[in-house]
């Protein structure tokens, strides 16, 4: 079940960044494009049988490497297994947060992007974080009892495997009673200027990139899995509009796609 919505609010969000994307053929040719953090892949199987040539990269380490359901191909996180120009359309959806040499994989996209090429990235926003900590607490204790059914009382020991345990389970509690951070930068409660879209902004700035275009996207949902799937899209939609929306929309092109500095 948790699939299923997590699947349906990725194709609302895929649906809103394909509205930028150019046409999958042009002079005959198919778009190429490039899924960063591709995850299981279903995103770029979507993408390739609308006609676009696909790529798609992610870590080794994914959580999703034994999920795939697309020939998502593995690389070290650094450098684009690209050569220059390759690629026409960059795309990204809810990956950037978590990049911790953001500047590096930037200078990566330009250098893969052909002269006139997009970018297009999915982002959380600042509702997101703030609505993700405060349904945080109503899941709690849910996940609680979920967490420590089963468990025999801790026995007294010194041994360090009886340590390790002790520190392990400490550890979950911790994040049972404070949420964690989502991201690569700040913290549960600085998150909320990291998602911010100044802050994108600046940062694609500094890399090079041009803001054509920027907007919220049309879902409102949380990291905590708040109601999950009993909310209808339709109702998340709305919420939207009250709420804040959970995702935002860059889309870029290469400032100087001709300059000296073009892909550096």
């Amino acid at each position: 079940m948790a699939h299923d919505y997590l699947h349906a609010v990725r194709d609302v969000e895929v649906a809103q960044a394909l509205r930028c994307f150019p046409p999958p053929l042009r002079d005959g040719k198919p778009t190429r494009v490039l899924d960063i953090g591709a995850g299981t892949g279903r995103q770029a199987a979507r993408l390739q049988a609308l006609g676009y040539a696909v790529t798609a990269l992610d870590l080794p380490s994914s959580s999703y490497a034994m999920a795939r359901e697309f020939p998502v191909i593995d690389y070290d996180g650094h450098s684009l297994p690209l050569g220059d120009g390759a690629i026409d359309v960059v795309f990204s959806s809810n990956v950037l947060e978590h990049v911790a040499d953001i500047d590096g994989l930037l200078a990566e996209t330009r250098r893969v992007l052909a002269p006139g090429g997009l970018a297009v990235h999915l982002l959380p926003t600042p509702a997101w974080r703030c609505w993700t900590s405060l349904t945080h607490f109503p899941v709690i204790w849910r996940s609680a009892f979920r967490r420590l059914a089963g468990t025999a009382p801790p026995r007294a020991s010194t041994s360090p495997a009886a340590t390790m345990d002790r520190h392990r389970r400490c550890a979950q509690l911790r994040e049972l009673v404070w949420p964690s951070r989502h991201g690569e930068r700040g913290g549960v409660l600085s998150e909320t200027w990291f998602f911010s879209a100044r802050y994108w902004r600046s940062v694609f700035d500094r890399a090079g990139f041009e803001l054509v275009h920027s907007e919220a996207g049309g879902l409102f949902y949380t990291g905590s899995m708040f109601l999950a799937a009993r909310l209808s899209m339709r109702r998340r939609e709305q919420l939207a509009g009250w709420l804040g929306a959970a995702c935002r929309l860059y889309v870029l092109r290469d400032r100087h796609p001709h300059g000296p500095n073009s892909h550096g």
